[in-house]
């Protein structure tokens, strides 16, 4: 390649990445003007979608993104976990959420839920109220799914007798089942495993 060419290139990427920086600013700079619902907004939306958009074929994706910059400025309820309670007396924690190091195979592993151990019989409750989705048994025992408010589910497994019925609503007073000496807990929502806090401490 003969410096000429090497040189327009150069230029060329220059000329690229000021554009591209204009073209970011004016995207966060518009973005700013439509959220804030200022009367202004009004003005840039009919340039937008009149000429901006009708001229590029864009009008779709941009008033997408519109739409999720204003889903997004809306307030979201959510379950606070200190609203949580635990779910049963424990004995100690065996395993806590998150990153951990495998001794065994002396590996990095996540933990998505709580395993604990607990009491024979130990009676277990729901940490919300909530409705009874799922009843399954497995090798370590009966497991019960609970759908809370705002797409929440909490897991209980290993139970060893399990008292309540898929369909049943349940509030934090109700006992689920009870435990063998073990009991593994998960908190998850529409993004997947939350982390319970300081729920078994």
């Amino acid at each position: 390649m003969d410096k000429d060419c090497f040189g327009v290139m150069i230029m060329m990427l220059g000329s690229f990445r000021i554009r591209m920086l204009a073209v970011l600013i004016t995207v966060v700079i518009v973005g700013l003007i439509v959220q804030s619902g200022h009367s202004s907004s009004d003005y840039v939306r009919v340039v937008l979608s009149d000429y901006i958009l009708k001229d590029y074929h864009l009008q779709e994706q941009v008033a997408e993104v519109i739409k999720n910059i204003k889903r997004a400025s809306e307030p979201v309820p959510v379950i606070s976990l200190t609203s949580l309670q635990p779910p049963c007396q424990i004995v100690e924690v065996e395993q806590g959420f998150g990153p951990y190091l495998n001794e065994a195979s002396n590996k990095p592993g996540f933990s998505p839920g709580v395993s604990v151990m607990v009491e024979p019989n130990t009676l277990v409750r729901p940490v919300l109220s909530g409705k009874v989705v799922k009843l399954s048994w497995e090798k370590n025992g009966g497991k019960v799914l609970i759908q809370h408010e705002q797409n929440y589910i909490s897991s209980y497994s290993g139970l060893k007798e399990v008292l309540v019925e898929v369909g049943e609503q349940v509030d934090k007073s109700d006992v689920l089942g009870k435990t063998s000496e073990y009991l593994y807990f998960e908190l998850k929502d529409a993004d997947g495993a939350v982390n319970p806090g300081n729920l078994f401490n």
